[in-house]
């Protein structure tokens, strides 16, 4: 399962959304990053995007919102 969980200024936490995918592949986690830019999630308002470092969601945030990612 794929989850996007948000945080507002306040330190309020949201799930945005979730999918259930058969592989954690690039490809699913663009088509999760779509969706949710499709419901209503605006890239204006995305500060960042945290993750385990995973090569795909990497390669998904960077085609999709245009954000470079870097590890800590």
């Amino acid at each position: 399962m794929l989850a996007a969980i948000g945080m507002s200024s306040t330190g309020q936490r949201k799930v945005l959304g979730f999918l259930l995918g058969d592989k954690e592949s690039s490809d699913t986690w663009t088509a999760f990053i779509k969706d949710l830019l499709a419901r209503g999630l605006k890239r204006e308002n995305l500060k960042m995007v945290i993750s385990d470092d995973h090569k795909a969601i990497d390669s998904a945030v960077a085609s999709t919102l245009g954000i470079s990612t870097s590890s800590a």
